[in-house]
Parts: structure tokens; C-alpha cells; sequence
């Protein structure tokens, strides 16, 4: 990324704004950070640990999906007096209902997204069932029932086999969320959809690996309002 802001040379953007894992800030005993840290100052960036947080959708948004990821926010030495910047943390306390985002009471007519009854998952899946209306999470080797009403963090190992693949039972029996049911949980718009030739495989990696849009756009909000304010 640094390379990339480089290239621009004396048009370098006056903000720059990364998105990762909490880990990167604990990675190798903090050493993962502290070299980011020194490569986005010699770039000529404002840049500290307050200008880090740990958004969680769960929290500032109305999304049900739990999902903490660090946000970094570098700010251009020549464009800014100073690297002060002010992250939205205000909770969003409306009501959340999972069931706006999953169809439970339905049924799919494809049945690829269904379990069928000699499969071993299923059965490992069906033992945990004690509520029809929460997600449980399938981990390798074992199943994870998450709270009701809550959706556990969706990542790129959805598509890459069984690891972290979120199951419900609904109407007709157990099966995996839709591709859209959890583009929807990370806040894309319904009118959001992806070419045919996508496999359903890199469409659940690729949601996965996604920001969850209405935390980017609070964010975006608040940069733009530092920039109006403040830049030279």
C-alpha cells in the first residue's frame, strides 16, 4: 500500500485509510505494527495510535453481525496541522431483528444449499439444534451455536470448505446461508448482485474478505468532514 501511495509522488492522497485484523496490532509481539507504523511515517503521514480503533458493525451499526475489524486513518503531514482524528464510536441502539436479513420460516428450491441427511456435518449440526431461529456456526470439528438474533463474523473461509460456514434450519431443513442472505448481513444494498460466472465458492470468499459497508461509510463521513475542516 505504502508503495502504492509513493507512486503518486508530489500527489500523494491527504488520507489514507487501512483496514485489517485487530491482530496486526499484536502480531509477532506488536513488531507487525510497529513496522507499518514506520513505513506510513517516512511516507509523510500523521500517524499514531490514536489513529486507530476497533469498529465493531455489531455495535455502531444496525447490522446483527458481529464483526470487530481495526480501522487506520494516516493523515498527510503537508495537507494537516496536526493527526488528531475522531473515529465514530456512538453505539446504534435500535432494535436488531436477525430475521430482516435470514428467511427461516422459508424454504429454497435449490438444494445444493441443503444438507443432506447422510452427511456427517448435518448430523454433528442437528445434535446442537435447540433453536430454530439462530445461526450455528460449523468450525472443522466442531459447531458453534452463536446467541439469538446475533450473526458471527462472516469470512473467506465460507467458500473454501468446511470451516466458519454459517447453518441455519429453516422450513425445509439444515442449510448453509445464501450468498445474499449475507451480503445483506454485511450491509450491501439488495440491488447489489454478482455477474453469473462468479462461482458460488468466490462469492461467499469475496463477502467475506468485504468491509462492512455502513461502518465504511461512517467512516467515510467522518473523513470527510476532517478534510473539509481542516485540510490546507
Amino acid at each position: 500500500m505504502i508503495r502504492l501511495v509513493m507512486e503518486f509522488q508530489d500527489h500523494k492522497p491527504s488520507v489514507i485509510v487501512l483496514e485489517n485484523s485487530p491482530f496486526l496490532r499484536y502480531g509477532e509481539g506488536g513488531s507487525w505494527f510497529i513496522e507499518l507504523s514506520k513505513e506510513i511515517k517516512k511516507a509523510g503521514y500523521w500517524f499514531r495510535d490514536s489513529n486507530c480503533a476497533e469498529l465493531d458493525s455489531y455495535e455502531i451499526t444496525q447490522l446483527p453481525q458481529k464483526r470487530k475489524r481495526l480501522f487506520m486513518v494516516a493523515l498527510s503531514i503537508d495537507k494537516f496541522k496536526n493527526g488528531k482524528f475522531a473515529f465514530p464510536t456512538k453505539r446504534n441502539d435500535r432494535e436488531k431483528n436477525l430475521a430482516e436479513y435470514i428467511n427461516f420460516s422459508g424454504s429454497l428450491e435449490d438444494p445444493s444449499y441443503y444438507l443432506p441427511d447422510e452427511n456427517r456435518y448435518r448430523n454433528m449440526i442437528s445434535k446442537m439444534m435447540d433453536d430454530k431461529g439462530c445461526i450455528y456456526q460449523l468450525r472443522k470439528f466442531l459447531v458453534r451455536v452463536k446467541d439469538p438474533g446475533v450473526c458471527p463474523t462472516l469470512t473467506a473461509n465460507m467458500g473454501l470448505g468446511g470451516h466458519n460456514v454459517p447453518f441455519i434450519h429453516d422450513a425445509k431443513g439444515i442449510r448453509k446461508l445464501t450468498e445474499y442472505e449475507c451480503l445483506k448481513l454485511q450491509g450491501f444494498p439488495n440491488t447489489f448482485a454478482f455477474p453469473d460466472e462468479v462461482p458460488r465458492g468466490k462469492r461467499y470468499e469475496q463477502i467475506g474478505n468485504s468491509v462492512v459497508v455502513p461502518v465504511v461509510e461512517l467512516l467515510a463521513f467522518a473523513v470527510k468532514e476532517k478534510i473539509l475542516k481542516e485540510r490546507i
